[in-house]
């Protein structure tokens, strides 16, 4: 059996997610760049800086969105707290 997103712990998932975090934001940074040294948006490298982006960014949304059905429901948050107990 291989490797999947169901076989990922909790200890494995959080470097993941901060180094594709980290990267995203890298190369979100090189697209402002570029974009403020006014690069045409049909530049081959421009576009190929946003399309890693793009994957990066859906990366850490899939990243996130499967850490937690894996592991059971997320921890309650302040929001769904309940104070009257209901």
């Amino acid at each position: 059996m291989g490797m999947d997103r169901t076989t990922l712990t909790a200890e494995q998932y959080a470097p993941l997610i901060a180094k594709l975090m980290e990267q995203r934001d890298y190369l979100d940074k090189l697209l402002k760049r570029m974009r403020a040294n006014r690069f045409p948006a049909d530049d081959p490298l421009y576009a190929a800086v946003s399309k890693a982006w793009e994957a990066a960014s859906g990366a850490c949304v899939a990243a996130c969105a499967c850490r937690n059905p894996v592991h059971g429901p997320p921890a309650s948050n302040i929001m769904e707290r309940r104070p009257w107990g209901g």
